[in-house]
């Protein structure tokens, strides 16, 4: 981690971590860190920076946490910067831009802890960083896999996390992850069973 930042968990002062993403002498890294981090902190002094790094920063990796923080300080001054998002030349702004507004449009209230009936997916894999999980989730992808990434915290600790879904059975999700582990080497790869609100966010 760069300098005293604190990483992954909520800001001790979210004002500095502003000050941060403002100064553009900073490293790219460490303005991404700063922002992940206003996203944490839900800190909503931030909007309007945020705003302005999601339409106009030249780093992508700027403008996906720049969607993903503005999706989880959730208020909807942000909406029509997002929808403007859904058009970023970069594949995974617009897919966190899309995420954030199913928060804003108030999808995100469904019942996270009910899984879907008769849906499995195979967890692949999970990564403290973005870029790990997008580059996993890419090759999946490419072999033909409906792969996506969702997002918790655990511990104190910010995670992304590679599914492959979804499956009618165990049976053939069992299947689907044995494949997965041999050519892609993911060997804590397991089972879980979605909630409503990630299968509808994510079906083909």
């Amino acid at each position: 981690m760069i300098g005293a930042y604190s990483g992954w968990g909520a800001p001790e002062d979210p004002a500095k971590d502003l000050a941060t993403v403002q100064d553009t002498s900073k490293s790219w890294i460490e303005r991404n860190d700063a922002i992940r981090r206003l996203g944490q902190a839900r800190y909503k002094a931030a909007l309007d920076v945020l705003i302005d790094i999601l339409a106009n920063d030249p780093e992508p990796f700027n403008r996906r946490e720049a969607a993903i923080a503005l999706g989880k300080i959730g208020d909807k001054k942000a909406t029509s910067a997002l929808n403007a998002a859904l058009s970023d030349d970069d594949e995974w702004v617009r897919k966190y831009a899309d995420q954030a507004l199913m928060v804003l449009s108030g999808e995100s209230t469904l019942p996270k802890t009910r899984p879907a009936a008769g849906k499995w997916v195979v967890h692949a894999a999970s990564y403290t960083t973005l870029g790990e999980a997008e580059e996993l989730s890419r090759s999946l992808q490419a072999d033909g896999y409906n792969a996506y990434i969702t997002e918790f915290d655990h511990r104190g600790k910010h995670w992304f996390r590679v599914r492959v879904g979804f499956y009618s059975t165990k049976a053939e999700a069992e299947k689907v992850k044995s494949r997965i582990v041999s050519a892609h080497g993911t060997v804590d790869a397991w089972l879980a069973r979605p909630p409503k609100a990630e299968v509808k966010s994510y079906s083909e």
